[in-house]
């Protein structure tokens, strides 16, 4: 157990010193408290822990009972930086950046008044560092069994710039595994799973977000995760290609009834072609195909929406017509499946 919620070391020789924790906090407009996940701590059963804890906004970290930070709040107007004395010899075997730091000839190789290594970082979410720097020094029980996906963000970002992935791959494996199957809870955060399969190399999760956010997102996209742009960029790529497809189908429809290439005869082709026509308008298509970069279309919207037309039943003297012209069934199914290759 630790000696105290800052102190990963009873014998640290390394002040990490955290500067504007939780920076990001300060860019939104309204903190929603209580709209985390509770989070189930290993361990819970011993002396001096909680069955469970809630991450609170409005206290941006909430270890155990009523343990707050020790050098002031961070609420407005209070202390902006946290100190937490770690052990150089874990943060090294973990992190070739911290090793880096560590053995250069820099000032933070070089021990201060109190003999201790000093270490800078900055705007990190505090929760999600606390819960990298347990898991780094072997605090297990300290460590939530279960997290946030906003949370699960931001320790990615700071796996990603140290780079010490290797110590997560088990935690993380753990911390998926409670959630289900991933078409379910991907779809929730598609932009923040993209993230976060992409930091921690996770095939699997990388490709459902990337189908996730084809299929859901509209283009404008909003993003406060540092997600390489070729990757948005391929994925706005295809989410263009299915929806010029699906528009495709639609509008050569509408041409090939008004050229008289399809239907049986001229009055069918016309029954067809005004049906049609009248559909499109009720659902805010003009006669004029739609074109790329189709800004605010999701594939699931048009997809759904071409779906929904459908060829009335007509009678003419001697015989009753009903034609599946306006039925589409080639666009049943997932377009999905036609670019699976699109995340390599």
């Amino acid at each position: 157990m630790k000696p105290s919620p800052f102190t990963f070391d009873p014998r640290a020789d390394t002040l990490l010193i955290l500067q504007n924790p939780n920076a990001y906090l300060h860019e939104e407009n309204e903190v929603q408290v209580d709209s985390e996940p509770e989070y189930e701590r290993l361990g819970s059963d011993e002396a001096g822990f909680m069955d469970t804890t809630k991450a609170r906004r409005d206290s941006p970290m909430t270890l155990d009972n009523d343990q707050s930070y020790p050098r002031g709040s961070l609420e407005e107007g209070g202390s902006t930086q946290v100190e937490f004395r770690v052990s150089s010899r874990h943060l090294s075997l973990v992190s070739p950046v911290f090793r880096a730091m560590l053995e250069s000839q820099f000032k933070e190789s070089r021990p201060n008044d109190q003999g201790l290594y000093e270490l800078q970082a900055s705007e990190w979410d505090a929760e999600a560092l606390v819960i990298l720097l347990d898991i780094i020094h072997g605090h297990h029980r300290e460590v939530p069994k279960r997290i946030s996906v906003e949370t699960l963000s931001h320790i990615a970002i700071i796996v990603d710039y140290y780079g010490c992935h290797e110590i997560m791959e088990l935690v993380f494996a753990a911390w998926v595994s409670y959630l289900g199957p991933p078409e379910e809870f991907v779809k929730q955060e598609p932009m923040r799973w993209l993230f976060i399969s992409w930091v921690f190399r996770q095939e699997s999760l990388f490709t459902t977000a990337t189908k996730m956010l084809l299929l859901y997102d509209n283009g404008k996209y909003v993003v406060n995760l540092p997600i390489p742009q070729p990757i948005l960029d391929k994925i706005d790529d295809n989410r263009q290609f299915v929806l010029n497809t699906l528009f495709g189908h639609l509008y050569n429809l509408q041409q090939d009834l008004l050229e008289g290439k399809a239907g049986c005869s001229e009055t069918c082709a016309s029954m067809l072609l005004g049906s049609l026509m009248k559909q499109m308008r009720t659902r805010g298509l003009t006669p004029v195909r739609p074109s790329m970069p189709f800004d605010g279309w999701r594939v699931e919207d048009a997809r759904s929406m071409i779906l929904g037309f459908a060829a009335r039943p007509w009678r003419v003297p001697g015989r009753s017509t009903d034609h599946p012209w306006l039925e589409l069934k080639d666009f049943e199914g997932s377009p999905c499946a036609w670019f699976q290759s699109m995340s390599s």
